[in-house]
């Protein structure tokens, strides 16, 4: 078991970091605007400056990935949340972790965090999370501006990875499936 952990480890590393590869888009670049209620999440979280690079996130997801078996109450197995939340202008917390129906019985080394009801502008990304990085700055950038909706920089910002993205075989697949909820303002 432990073999297998740091395999998936090494692998989760070597696909964001050293390969090239990168294949996906965005299914839309017209975001649907939809209402969220509150999500109560289990998982790892951490604090970070705004020039953090991605290594220490891939660290923290690679933390996250070998506790996510001991959350009880899951909504969606295999369904991964990546929640940025505005600390200040400089400071930023991350959480990687899952959506549970209620926190009950919290296993050591993690956290519970209620995410807010908010309305959001939806972006759905499918293709490799190698593309989906880059891809992410022209979601946030370009396709929000052109569709004329205003972001709320203070909300916390969701990631739903869906099933599967994170198997050591599904690392680089073309049909790994994101779901990127950018808060609005009213």
């Amino acid at each position: 078991m432990v073999f297998v952990r740091n395999f998936l480890s090494f692998l989760i590393v070597f696909a964001f970091i050293l390969l090239p590869t990168a294949i996906g888009q965005v299914v839309s670049t017209t975001p649907k605007v939809v209402d969220k209620g509150s999500i109560t999440v289990v998982g790892v979280s951490k604090n970070y400056g705004m020039s953090t690079k991605s290594k220490p996130l891939f660290d923290q997801w690679t933390s996250f990935l070998n506790q996510a078996t001991s959350i009880s109450n899951q909504n969606k197995k295999n369904e991964y949340l990546g929640i940025s939340i505005p600390k200040s202008w400089t400071k930023f917390d991350y959480i990687t972790g899952v959506s549970v129906s209620s926190a009950g019985s919290i296993p050591a080394g993690l956290t519970s965090t209620v995410v807010p009801a908010q309305k959001y502008a939806l972006f759905t990304f499918k293709g490799s999370l190698n593309a989906y990085e880059k891809e992410t700055d022209n979601m946030l950038g370009k396709y929000l501006k052109e569709s004329k909706l205003k972001w709320n920089q203070e909300a916390p910002l969701i990631e739903v990875f869906k099933s599967g993205a994170f198997t050591p075989e599904n690392m680089q697949s073309s049909t790994n499936e994101i779901d990127l909820y950018v808060p609005l303002k009213n």
